[in-house]
């Protein structure tokens, strides 16, 4: 009995020095931001191509140093290229860039211009003995787009080229730019749209997306942005507010829909594995189903990529500093970085729709709803960009940061340990009243079974 005891009591005493010093990130308010795009992950770059006039234009999401990819998707009309290779159990693990494209399925031919632009600087998987025997990993998708903004151009290879040689980190241009030019969402002009958060301990999470849905990106009946109702990051939505009734009667369900399809990217500079990143696109896409409905339609293609860029090596101390708790602590440490990649890439979506611009007959949201827009003051965006928050505005004022949750672990081990330590104890002492009274054990297995 007292040698159990003792074996209990050590256990416990590991268990929670070990808990003790891991910091599991948690969604923090008051973190300062910076361009609020996927350009705050370490290793991520955006460049744009955008032909106007043609109603169709290109992205480049590009990580010059490479990144762990995977891909999801749950649309009914995918154009996508390169998408099998981003599979766990392929050969290939990084891709050098995801290319988002205008145009239909004429919207992968800018791949082959991010691909000769990346040849050049030798970047890509080696397939022989000299730096310059290298296969840029370009995989890419295209949102459906053709001829819903009068006629629309066919992208090219040079358009891929030109995204490429801009990619560049800071601030990235929203709206009618690059992939979102010609969009249409809803009925509504749609665009490009970027966002970002900072979970803390260094770790961020970005998202970038071309809005052309099928569905709409507002609630039926109020006309409010879906995600604006539960998260911003300060003032990131300048003076937005929810249209006016009778705006809203005027527009709500007698705008056309047709074929749509969003393309996402979701980066973070938290090291992953393969696997792990495609459950990250795969929770992404709730991201896209929060801010649109519907999503992931028969007329929607809607990948969403995953990147990372590994530059944060997180998950080796959490492993090293718990070695038996770390699938447990380790999940959740992942976990909190896949919802906040799904609620960026919601924020990514409502800046698409608000920074989308009116061309032609097709209005934007902004001028569909114009009680709803009030320009930003230069003050108001400063303030989303230096002294915005990070994280869901859900969560309260006062949330527990990574020492708080490590204590929250810590009091949680204790508490499961001191039960199991009383549970050892009486399936000690029943043993022992065992075998002290055989023979009341026969007795009352015999009665049992009669």
């Amino acid at each position: 009995m007292g040698r159990l005891r003792v074996k209990i009591l050590i256990a416990i005493a590991m268990l929670t020095v070990m808990c003790s010093t891991i910091s599991v990130p948690w969604p923090a308010l008051g973190q300062v931001q910076t361009n609020n795009a996927i350009t705050d992950v370490d290793g991520i770059l955006v460049g744009h191509s955008t032909n106007a006039a043609g109603s169709v234009g290109t992205t480049v999401v590009y990580a010059p140093d490479t990144a762990i990819g995977a891909f999801d998707v749950r649309g009914g009309w995918p154009i996508t290229v390169e998408t099998d290779l981003m599979d766990p159990k392929n050969l290939v693990q990084k891709v050098n860039a995801i290319v988002i494209s205008g145009g239909g399925q004429f919207g992968l031919e800018p791949r082959t211009g991010v691909m000769r632009c990346l040849e050049e600087r030798q970047e890509g998987f080696s397939v022989g003995v000299t730096a310059a025997e290298v296969v840029p990993i370009v995989p890419g998708a295209a949102i459906n787009d053709v001829g819903r903004i009068g006629d629309t151009a066919k992208p090219t290879a040079d358009d891929g080229y030109q995204a490429c040689m801009t990619a560049a980190d800071g601030p990235v241009t929203q709206g009618n730019v690059g992939a979102g030019t010609g969009a249409v969402a809803g009925g509504i002009k749609g665009g490009f749209g970027t966002a970002s958060s900072n979970l803390g301990n260094g770790v961020w999470v970005g998202a970038a997306v071309a809005v052309g849905s099928y569905g709409r990106p507002w609630v039926p009946g109020s006309c409010v942005l879906h995600f604006a109702r539960y998260a911003a990051l300060g003032a990131e939505y300048g003076t937005y507010q929810p249209p006016s009734a009778s705006e809203c009667a005027a527009a709500d369900g007698k705008l056309p829909v047709e074929v749509g399809n969003s393309v996402a990217v979701v980066a973070t500079n938290f090291a992953l594995s393969k696997a792990q990143a495609e459950k990250m696109a795969g929770i992404g896409q709730d991201g896209l189903a929060r801010a649109i409905t519907p999503s992931h339609t028969s007329l929607d293609g809607d990948p969403v990529f995953a990147l990372s860029t590994g530059t944060l090596e997180v998950v080796g101390d959490c492993q090293a500093n718990a070695p038996s708790l770390a699938p447990t602590v380790c999940a959740i440490v992942l976990n909190s970085i896949f919802a906040m990649a799904a609620d960026t890439l919601s924020r990514a979506v409502n800046h698409a729709i608000l920074e989308a611009q009116t061309v032609g007959a097709v209005k934007s949201y902004c001028d569909t709803f114009p009680s709803s827009c009030g320009q930003a003051s230069a003050q108001a965006k400063d303030a989303a960009l230096v002294g915005g928050v990070s994280g869901r505005s859900s969560v309260p004022d006062g949330a527990p940061g990574s020492v708080e949750r490590s204590l929250v672990l810590t009091l949680m081990l204790l508490i499961g340990s001191a039960v199991l330590y009383k549970l050892a104890i009486r399936s000690r002492s029943s043993k022992a009243d065992l075998r002290e009274s055989p023979q009341v054990a026969v007795s009352h297995y015999g009665r049992g079974m009669k």
